[in-house]
């Protein structure tokens, strides 16, 4: 148990001493589940150096490429967190990549908020130099997105179905511009 999960212990046993049994436990799952949209809205953003490639290997990612997996669902209270550690990961690399390729391909939840959010974020990366490509999460967030994209902003990253594609996809871009 973590020391946090210990502190909300106390707090709800002391809730109910204080208050009786109904406020009491009311009170805890109130807090218990303010304590869990504060964890979800604080997740990591995961920087990939290795991926699993066809077969035994790894594919390492080229310092011409940013691979970020965001740890949990991108929603309305997680968003900015995401945005914040992303320009954090892009000030701390160097050589500063030329490809952000953001690894949705775990995410189930991709709400109309957080792609609004994400859309004005690309679109500064975009006016920054950088390319933004998305791993496509499946099945309704991946719809979602492709939708989003469609009606909003067709241009502005480009799509992949796995991790493997969109490398496979950079390493062609990079033996053809060193022919």
């Amino acid at each position: 148990m973590e020391r946090r999960d210990g502190a909300l212990a106390v707090i709800a046993a002391l809730a109910v001493i204080a208050t009786g049994a109904l406020y009491g436990i009311v009170g805890a799952v109130l807090i218990s589940v303010l304590t869990l949209l504060f964890q979800l809205s604080r997740r990591p953003l995961e920087i990939v150096e290795t991926v699993p490639a066809p077969g035994a290997a790894q594919i390492s990612i080229p310092d011409t490429m940013l691979l970020v997996r965001p740890r949990s669902d991108i929603f309305f209270a997680n968003v900015q967190h995401f945005r914040r550690d992303l320009y954090a990961a892009l000030a701390a690399r160097d050589p500063k990549p030329s490809i952000v390729l953001i690894d949705a391909s775990r995410r189930y939840l991709f709400e109309f908020t957080a792609h609004q959010i994400v859309r004005d974020m690309v679109a500064d990366l975009r006016g920054q130099g950088f390319e933004i490509w998305v791993v496509l999460p499946r099945g309704e967030a991946g719809e979602a997105i492709g939708r989003f994209r469609h009606v909003f902003s067709p241009a502005d990253a480009q799509l992949f179905p796995t991790i493997s594609d969109a490398i496979e996809a950079h390493l062609d871009q990079l033996d053809g511009s060193t022919d």
